[in-house]
């Protein structure tokens, strides 16, 4: 599954190990390569790439007795570093645009989006129940959801929050359901999925996030016509 791109280069899940995929340069004679990242015996997952290429984070189990902690681990080699270290479960790790931060979903008190220093450091809480944190391009602003059985609402709720710290504010907040965000190249919209009906209508929606209507993608119309994938009913289930 290819779960994270960058500059050249692809981060996929295999089995319970991360592998890395050097794509060519359009015109290159290059051939791809793929390396294998984790050699653990345990589980490695939930992949992200840092901006400049040289660097990822991810989930690893590696020497805590079952639970998930995030690491980072240079692509070029050396040994990986471990940055969460609260005795919970820690998962879907993104990084900010400078590489400064790492945002991730903890199971510790109650459940919810944390932060640390790319470097290492004091860990922090951002977004109390929150899961699957995406920081903007810009860097100013981290999105997530919160899934139905965490939400006063009974909703599936979308929301984008400052970095720098403030309130967080909804988004789509019509959607009975509105998950999986992702942010635009100009930080101004995101792509998010709804699945409030059957499978059958699924779909992918883009909205603005300082206001308007979300408009729908239909792009699972347009896969499923170019047979890219295959005709519904089919359930999508992220890793959250």
């Amino acid at each position: 599954m290819l779960l994270s791109v960058g500059t050249g280069i692809a981060l996929i899940v295999l089995g319970t190990a991360i592998f890395s995929f050097g794509v060519p340069k359009a015109g290159s004679s290059d051939e791809p390569l793929l390396s294998k990242m984790t050699a653990d015996p345990g589980l490695s997952a939930w992949p992200a790439l840092a901006a400049d290429g040289k660097w990822v984070a991810y989930a690893s189990d590696r020497g805590s007795e079952g639970e998930l902690h995030v690491w980072r681990e240079r692509l070029e080699g050396g040994e990986p570093v471990r940055l969460t270290h609260e005795p919970a479960t820690n998962t879907e790790p993104s990084i900010s645009a400078d590489g400064g931060l790492v945002a991730y979903r903890s199971e510790r008190e109650g459940g919810g989006i944390f932060m640390v220093p790319s470097a290492g450091g004091a860990e922090r809480p951002l977004a109390v129940r929150g899961r699957r944190p995406r920081f903007s391009p810009d860097g100013k602003w981290l999105a997530y959801w919160i899934a139905r059985s965490e939400s006063a609402s009974g909703r599936e709720e979308l929301y984008v929050l400052p970095v720098s710290g403030g309130q967080p504010r909804r988004i789509a907040p019509d959607f009975s359901s509105a998950t999986l965000p992702n942010w635009s190249s100009d930080s101004k919209r995101l792509l998010f999925r709804e699945t409030s009906g059957s499978p059958e209508t699924m779909n992918w929606w883009i909205v603005d996030t300082e206001g308007g209507h979300p408009v729908a993608s239909n792009a699972i119309d347009v896969l499923i016509q170019r047979r890219m994938i295959q005709a519904l009913p089919w359930d999508f289930r992220p890793y959250a």
